[in-house]
């Protein structure tokens, strides 16, 4: 299975490009993980205030959610491979200038610069392994890469705090931001505009993106990404509530964690297996379906039996969920365009990780827990049943021109 060139483009992606889109899986994902885990830390040392950390802690997603669809649009112009060098370089020095910082509004500054980079480097890495003529195989790589990356960082941050402090910590989270943007650097990827030089207003971009959305696949990512990202803040936040609520010891909340992981890894690889047998929209469906569903059946069973089949569960719905999205979203979009409409998706991504804790957190203001579990995993559902039934293929559409 491959993508398919509905337009004139360059040559397929050598083995090299897919590497390179692998290592900034890992290492993008590495350098975000730990600093969810720094960042706080090292504002509290700062002596921050709660509304100055809530800064600090949002600080990454902020430049993404407005300058991520412009980005995907220089991709299309200049190639994947050169932003992925950029982005890597840019989070490289910004996350190494964070371990020298002195103060909490410097620390938000230097985050945002780190947030941005990494969000450009991802776009370069799906890119990469979705053009014409690559396998669709390789979008479970890269979400296993990521999965792999998501599962070190901690585990990096943690060993790092515990024995060299949080400077070191950010020292080292930039190392492997740093080998990405050398191997970029010295490979050499063969690039080739996808889009020539054009003149464009400011709102050129967006306007673009916009008329993208014009297609039901744009529709259905868009509104299947928020409806996921929505039940991984819910199981990121109000879940590990519930479990300590009933008593669970933190050594079997990451048990339980570090299985949605491995079932993730795993099924993200065999995504591609599975879309022989199941159209990638069916097997996007119902992966979400099966995150809502298991989300909902939590407070069924307080044991950790039950609970270890709800996240092996979740952890298998999130796993075919991402490359699914990724596969779809290319195959919705003009060879040229993909990159803006990857813009799209991260600037959606970072939206949906802002606003969901909030929206949760209000909700969770006057819902009992379990309520609160059952009611939005049912919810999700029912949105994704709807999403199925309205929005039907019907084999006639194609990507929009110009």
């Amino acid at each position: 299975m491959e993508f398919s060139a509905r337009h004139p483009s360059p040559s397929p992606t050598p083995a090299r490009s897919l590497q390179l889109a692998y290592a900034v899986g890992v290492s993008e994902r590495i350098s975000q993980s730990m600093a969810m885990l720094l960042i706080p830390l090292w504002a509290l040392n700062l002596h921050s205030p709660p509304i100055v950390l809530g800064v600090d802690v949002a600080a990454p997603s902020l430049a993404p959610m407005v300058l991520a669809i412009p980005i995907g649009a220089l991709a299309d112009r200049l190639g994947a491979g050169r932003i992925v060098l950029w982005g890597s370089l840019v989070a490289a020095v910004a996350t190494l200038f964070t371990a020298w910082v002195a103060s909490p509004w410097t620390l938000a500054l230097w985050q945002v610069f780190a947030g941005l980079g990494r969000s450009a480097a991802w776009i370069g890495a799906q890119a990469l392994v979705t053009r014409p003529g690559q396998s669709k195989g390789g979008a479970g790589w890269l979400s296993l890469s990521a999965q792999i990356g998501n599962l070190s960082g901690p585990v990096a941050a943690g060993a790092l705090l515990t024995h060299f402090g949080i400077p070191v910590a950010f020292l080292c989270s930039s190392a492997g931001l740093w080998l990405v943007a050398g191997a970029a650097l010295l490979i050499r990827l063969p690039e080739a505009r996808l889009r020539p030089r054009e003149k464009s207003s400011p709102l050129s971009d967006f306007q673009a993106a916009a008329h993208l959305m014009r297609h039901p696949g744009m529709r259905l990512v868009t509104v299947t990404t928020v409806v996921r990202l929505a039940l991984i803040a819910l199981r990121a936040s109000f879940y590990i509530v519930f479990l300590h609520r009933h008593h669970f010891a933190p050594l079997s909340i990451g048990i339980l964690l570090g299985l949605a992981a491995g079932m993730s890894a795993l099924f993200a690889v065999g995504a591609e297996r599975l879309a022989r047998r199941v159209p990638y929209r069916t097997l996007l469906l119902l992966g979400l379906s099966l995150m809502g569903a298991s989300i909902a059946l939590t407070p069924v069973d307080s044991h950790l039996a039950w609970q270890l089949a709800m996240m092996a569960f979740f952890g298998a719905g999130t796993g075919v969920s991402q490359p699914a999205l990724i596969v779809l979203l290319a195959e919705s979009v003009p060879s040229q365009a993909r990159g803006l409409a990857f813009g799209w998706r991260t600037a959606v991504n970072r939206l949906a990780q802002v606003a969901s804790p909030m929206a949760l957190g209000a909700l969770a203001g006057f819902l009992a827990l379990p309520v609160l579990l059952t009611g939005f995993g049912l919810l999700s559902v029912l949105t994704l049943l709807g999403v199925g039934l309205i929005a039907r293929p019907d084999g006639r559409q194609t990507p929009l021109e110009g």
